[in-house]
């Protein structure tokens, strides 16, 4: 796997990464999120939980 992260103004948080599941192509995931108000609270649990969602739908499509 290779990744990376980043943060901006208005809370961005985004999450690029390369994958290479066992026996398909590899996969770029890419996440990002952004508030509303420049001065909202980061929230560090949204990259990880959209990352296990994508993992288990791409999972199940597999």
């Amino acid at each position: 796997m290779a990744d990376k992260t980043g943060t901006g103004s208005y809370c961005t948080l985004n999450d690029i990464a390369l994958v290479w599941p066992p026996r398909s192509a590899p996969l770029v995931i890419s996440i990002m999120s952004i508030e509303a108000t420049e001065d909202a609270a980061y929230d560090q649990a949204l990259i990880p939980e959209a990352a296990a969602y994508a993992v288990t739908t791409l999972a199940l499509k597999g």
